[in-house]
């Protein structure tokens, strides 16, 4: 800490390096020394001592990329990542952001206990930094933990779950995901959804036909069913192809059609499906009277079929 608060990083490193030497040659030290190089290791994740080497980065007496700064932020225990995240929010240097969310992601990936401890945090700084460092490093472990920051108070943080989520891209992650449907705020649902047919996951299936054939998308806006149908007809398959094709092609009761703003989404989700049914069911409409179906139909028709 001391040659910290001078910036001498080149003398603390020298320093840490020598007593990583000692402790990992047994017979060269005793318990009890052992155990008072343990508690220096310690002290370097206490607050006066990253807030004098954060300040220290901020002023620029240390440069952000040196080994030196990779060797200390090595060193670095559980504690240290609430302080860091919290630094990383305050400061103003892209520089210094970027590098502390390195130390944060390196101390996610050895404690990922950690960080599903912050994920459960009445902290919203601490969750949403928890939150996107399991993303960056694509931490399968705290996928509970995420799947319980859904229902955060907060939307950004709820949709910065749904970023780490697909960046995890593990099964559970993205079952967790499928929650993410029934948010309560549209901007949510539309980038889970999204995702979803993104990533093609076929278990999202049964949620995301559950969504369309709910009051939820009849009282959505068109970029929102646009979302739901393209996303349906991306991972839902034979079936999803078939209801796709009844509700743009078929007539109900007295020759009548289904209502326009849906039609021209189920011709969407038939492109994304890009299967040989879909675009035979697509250029059944190609013709269609309702010109916003007709364009819909043509840009669908417009896609690469989606190879198997």
């Amino acid at each position: 800490p001391l040659f910290l608060s001078g910036g001498q990083m080149a003398h603390a490193a020298r320093i840490l390096e020598e007593l990583d030497d000692l402790m990992s040659e047994h017979s060269l030290i005793h318990e009890e020394a052992r155990e008072r190089v343990e508690r220096l290791f310690e002290r370097l994740s206490e607050p006066d001592v990253l807030e004098q080497f954060v300040q220290a980065l901020e002023d620029g007496a240390v440069a952000p990329d040196s080994d030196e700064v990779t060797l200390f932020f090595s060193r670095l225990r559980p504690p240290a990542m609430p302080i860091l995240i919290r630094f990383s929010e305050m400061s103003e240097t892209s520089g210094v952001r970027g590098r502390l969310a390195s130390a944060i992601d390196g101390l996610a990936a050895r404690y990922p206990e950690t960080v599903n401890e912050l994920l459960a945090s009445d902290e919203t700084v601490l969750v949403a930094g928890a939150v996107k460092a399991a993303g960056r490093v694509r931490l399968a472990e705290a996928v509970p933990g995420l799947e319980k920051a859904l229902k955060h108070r907060d939307r950004k943080v709820r949709l910065a779950v749904v970023d780490s989520l697909v960046s995890i891209r593990r099964s559970p992650a993205l079952q967790a995901l499928t929650l993410a449907l029934e948010d309560q705020d549209r901007d949510v649902r539309i980038a889970a959804a999204e995702a979803l047919g993104r990533l093609r996951f076929a278990s999202a299936r049964d949620a995301l036909e559950a969504v369309i054939d709910g009051k939820r998308v009849k009282d959505a806006d068109l970029t929102e069913k646009m979302a739901y149908f393209e996303a349906y007809g991306a991972v839902g398959g034979t079936k999803a192809v078939e209801r796709l094709d009844t509700l743009l092609n078929a007539r109900r009761l007295f020759r009548r059609r289904h209502p326009t703003d849906l039609r021209a989404c189920a011709a969407l989700g038939l492109g994304q499906a890009g299967t040989p049914e879909s675009r035979r069911a697509l250029e059944k409409a190609r013709s269609d009277d309702d010109p916003i179906v007709r364009n819909a139909v043509i840009r669908a028709l417009q896609k690469e079929p989606v190879s198997r």
